[in-house]
C-alpha cells in the first residue's frame, strides 16, 4: 500500500488516495520515482515505470511558504517485521 502525505509544521495533509502496489515482500529492489514540475506546479510519483500519484498544487505558495523543501520516507509493518532497504538515492535540481 503507498499512499503520499504533504507536511510541515502547520500543513499535514493526507487527501490523496492510497494506492495498492502489490506485495513488494519479493526480495528485490523496486524502483520509486519522483519528479517535480515547476511550470504546471506538479508532483508525479512512479513505481516500477508506472505512474501512481499525480499531484497538482502550488506547494511553495500553500504549504510550504520557500523554496527549499526536505523530503523523505517512511515505512511501517505495524506489530509485524521485515527488511526495508533503500539503495541509490539520486537528486538531480534542474
Amino acid at each position: 500500500m503507498y499512499h503520499t502525505t504533504l507536511k510541515n509544521n502547520y500543513y499535514n495533509q493526507s487527501e490523496y488516495p492510497r494506492v495498492y502496489v502489490g506485495n513488494i515482500e519479493d526480495g528485490k529492489y523496486h524502483d520509486l520515482s519522483i519528479s517535480w514540475d515547476v511550470n504546471t506546479k506538479t508532483l508525479k510519483v512512479m513505481f516500477d515505470g508506472i505512474v501512481i500519484s499525480t499531484i497538482q498544487k502550488d506547494m511553495v505558495s500553500e504549504i510550504f511558504g520557500v523554496g527549499e523543501v526536505y523530503f523523505g520516507y517512511t515505512a511501517g509493518t505495524g506489530n509485524y517485521w521485515n527488511y526495508q532497504y533503500v539503495k541509490d538515492i539520486n537528486v538531480q535540481v534542474h
